[in-house]
């Protein structure tokens, strides 16, 4: 698999939003999106160092989801983070799904190929009597692994980033 999501599934998980929220990737060709969400995978598996291990410990999980804790728990358990019970496989999280479809709309909207970095702020009201500026927010954030995100997909990544030790 090269990307997190198919154009088949991200359409589907896409039909679930507003669409004001994905305006740039339902606007795209199919071929444009097919591009545009292998991208992003390769950004949100780029952008930080996530917690835990790559769930397939053989090698073959080209991936960084789905996960697990390689440490296992109290009773030393392994705990996979994303498990589907029906199935009982190990699944990829949704909120990853939804990084990286915002992602995507970043990537078409070109609001991740012309941010330059994190500091890269508009200036939104200055005033020169009372020394004031006001900044709008940025569009996109820049990771620890120097990847920018925009800033919905940057927020769903934070509960994997790892905060602190190494990785296992």
């Amino acid at each position: 698999m090269s990307a997190y999501l198919t154009t088949t599934e991200a359409d589907a998980l896409a039909a679930t939003l507003p669409a004001a929220s994905l305006a740039a990737y339902l606007a795209a060709t199919t071929a444009a999106k097919a591009a545009a969400l292998e991208l992003a995978t390769i950004d949100i598996d780029s952008a930080m160092r996530y917690q835990g291990r790559r769930y397939d410990g053989t090698g073959e999980q080209v991936l960084e989801f789905p996960r697990y804790n390689g440490s296992g728990d109290t009773d030393g358990v392994a705990t996979v983070w994303d498990w589907d019970a029906t199935e009982e496989e190990a699944v990829i999280p949704l909120q990853v799904k939804l990084a990286v479809l915002f992602q995507a709309d970043g990537i078409l909207s070109g609001a991740v190929a012309t941010r330059t970095s994190a500091g890269d702020r508009m200036i939104a009201s200055e005033s020169v009597g009372g020394m004031s500026q006001s900044y709008h927010a940025p569009a996109t954030i820049m990771t620890s692994g120097g990847i920018l995100l925009v800033t919905r997909a940057a927020e769903l990544m934070k509960r994997y980033r790892l905060r602190s030790g190494s990785l296992l």
